[in-house]
């Protein structure tokens, strides 16, 4: 049953439906990512506030019109700490992402296609971070992969 709503989801968006991010989003949930499935939007406007796992430090990633970066955020100077992303190149995208991205591109969803790119790049920082364990070390690897270094 959920592979057939997957495929009626994924034929839809073909059709490339004004609610695409929508339909988008129920082909995520039915593919099981639901973490995607929740937290994309259309990369239009996106703001993401993540926590370092090492330090704690509330970081947000802007994705969309205001730009493509992470920086601290604070309430009297605004963002500090600005670095611009560096999208992961599309041959490196880990699954799901390749996938989200391949049908974002077939569909003629460039932003989406882009703000995947970021997006990832993100993630898997942050995966790379808490792989090398906790202290500077792992801030400095977070920090090559965003360029904060």
């Amino acid at each position: 049953m959920l592979s057939r709503l997957r495929d009626l989801a994924d034929q839809q968006l073909r059709s490339r439906p004004a609610e695409y991010d929508r339909v988008f989003g129920d082909l995520l949930a039915l593919a099981g990512q639901y973490h995607w499935s929740a937290a994309l939007e259309n990369f239009a406007d996106d703001f993401y506030t993540v926590a370092c796992p090492h330090c704690g430090a509330e970081v947000t990633i802007a994705i969309g019109d205001y730009g493509f970066y992470s920086a601290i955020r604070d309430w009297d100077r605004g963002d500090v700490e600005r670095r611009e992303l560096l999208p992961t190149q599309v041959e490196e995208l880990p699954d799901p992402g390749r996938w989200m991205h391949a049908t974002a591109v077939r569909d003629r969803q460039q932003r989406i296609a882009e703000g995947i790119t970021d997006l990832e790049c993100v993630m898997s920082s942050w995966w790379l971070a808490s792989e090398a364990g906790a202290g500077e070390s792992a801030v400095e690897d977070v920090g090559a992969v965003l360029e904060l270094a």
